[in-house]
C-alpha cells in the first residue's frame, strides 16, 4: 500500500519580492514566521504582488511531492479539492481516496476554493501569511482517514497551524492511531496552534513510532540547546521516555538522529534525505539528485555512537528553493527509516 500523508494541502504564493509598506512590522526580525490574517488582509497583500508563483504547499503535501520525486507514488490528505488543484497534483504520483479507493486526483475534483498561503522568501528566511479556513476550522478529508486501516505509514504534520479550539479532532484522530498496524510518523512543524496538544495526547495513547523536528520546533519538547552533541543526550532520554522508535532533528547544517535500533537503515535515510533536499533548493529533486551529490557538506562533524549519528548535510548557497525543505527531509528520512 502507497503511504498515507497528513494533514493538509494548499497553494503557497511565494514571492521575493520586497514586501510592502503595511506589512513592515513583520519584517523587523530576520527569521521565519508564520502570521494568521483575515481575509481582507489576504486580499490587500494579493493585489500587492507581482510576479508570485504559485505552487503546492502544505506539510503533507509538500511531503507528498518529496516523495513522488523520488519515485514513491503517495496517498494524500486533501480536504478541500479544488479543480486546478487537482490539475496541480495531478502532475505527480499522488493519488487521493474517493469512496473507500485510490483515484487520480482530476476525478476527485470539486467546486471547492483553493487555500493559499503567501510566502515572501527574503534569502535566508521566509515569511508566511496564511488566511485558511480549512486549517482554522480543521477540516478533515474524511475519505482519507476512513481508509487508513489500509496504510502502511502515515506522515502527520500541520498541527501548529489548527487553534486549540480544534482538540476534538485530534482525540478523533487519536482514537484512530491508537489499535494501528502501522508506523506513524510526527513531524512538528513551527508554530503553535495545537502543536504542543496533539503530541502529548498522541504520545502518551501510543500513536507515534517516530517524531521529528528542526531546531526551532525544539521548543515543543521542552529541549533547549545548540550544541548536536548535547541535544542526542537530551534526545536519546526523551525516546526513551516516550516509547519512541527514533527521532530526528533536521538542521540547515547537520542531521542528528537517535533510535533504538539499525543504525544503518536509518543513516541510509538521513542521507537520501539530505541529498533530496539539496536537489530541491537546486531546482527539484527529480531532476537534481545526480548533481546534489557534489554539493560540499557543511562543517559540522560527523559524529556516531550507541544509538544516534549527527552527519553534516550539503548546503546550496544560493537556493533557487526553501519552500518545502524541512518537509522534504523529514519525509524521505522517515519514510525509508521506518518501511518494511
Amino acid at each position: 500500500m502507497k503511504p498515507f500523508l497528513g494533514l493538509f494541502a494548499h497553494w503557497d504564493v511565494v514571492t521575493r519580492q520586497e514586501p510592502p509598506g503595511f506589512l513592515k512590522e513583520y519584517f523587523t526580525r530576520k527569521s521565519d514566521s508564520e502570521i494568521f490574517i483575515t481575509e481582507k488582509i489576504h486580499s490587500r497583500i494579493s493585489s500587492s504582488l507581482a510576479g508570485a508563483e504559485r505552487i503546492i504547499g502544505g506539510n503533507a503535501a509538500n511531503a507528498a511531492v518529496a516523495l513522488s520525486e523520488l519515485g514513491i507514488p503517495c496517498i494524500l490528505s486533501c480536504p478541500a479539492r479544488s479543480r486546478p488543484f487537482m490539475s496541480e497534483l495531478a502532475k505527480h504520483k499522488i493519488f487521493l481516496m474517493s469512496g473507500g479507493k485510490e483515484s487520480v486526483p482530476m476525478k476527485c475534483a470539486r467546486p471547492d476554493k483553493g487555500p493559499e498561503h503567501i510566502i515572501f522568501e527574503m534569502g535566508s528566511y521566509r515569511k508566511i501569511f496564511n488566511y485558511d479556513e480549512v486549517e482554522r476550522d480543521f477540516l478533515l478529508d474524511r475519505d482519507f482517514w476512513d481508509s487508513l486501516k489500509n496504510a502502511n505509514y502515515l506522515f502527520l504534520s500541520g498541527f501548529q497551524t489548527t487553534p486549540e479550539k480544534q482538540k476534538q479532532k485530534v482525540r478523533e484522530m487519536a482514537d484512530l492511531l491508537e489499535s494501528r498496524k502501522f508506523k506513524v510518523h510526527m513531524e512538528l512543524g513551527y508554530g503553535k496552534g495545537l502543536t504542543k496538544y496533539a503530541l502529548k495526547l498522541l504520545l502518551d495513547r501510543n500513536c507515534i513510532d517516530s517524531l521529528g523536528m528542526n531546531e526551532t520546533e525544539l521548543g515543543a519538547l521542552g529541549i533547549p540547546g545548540i550544541n548536536p552533541l548535547i541535544l542526542k543526550e537530551r534526545l536519546l532520554e526523551f525516546m526513551q521516555k516516550a516509547g519512541l522508535e527514533r527521532m530526528s532533528l533536521h538542521t540547515r547544517e547537520y542531521r542528528l538522529s537517535v533510535f533504538r535500533k539499525d543504525m544503518e537503515r536509518n543513516m541510509k535515510a538521513a542521507e537520501l534525505s539530505i541529498q533530496a533536499c539539496a536537489a530541491k533548493a537546486l531546482g527539484g529533486i527529480k531532476q537534481n539528485m545526480e548533481k546534489a551529490k557534489s554539493i560540499q557538506r557543511s562543517t559540522v562533524k560527523t559524529g556516531k555512537g550507541d544509538g544516534f549519528f549527527i552527519i553534516p548535510t550539503r548546503i546550496v548557497e544560493s537556493p533557487k528553493l526553501i519552500v518545502g525543505l524541512g518537509d522534504a527531509a523529514a519525509a524521505a528520512d522517515s519514510f525509508y527509516a521506518l518501511k518494511k
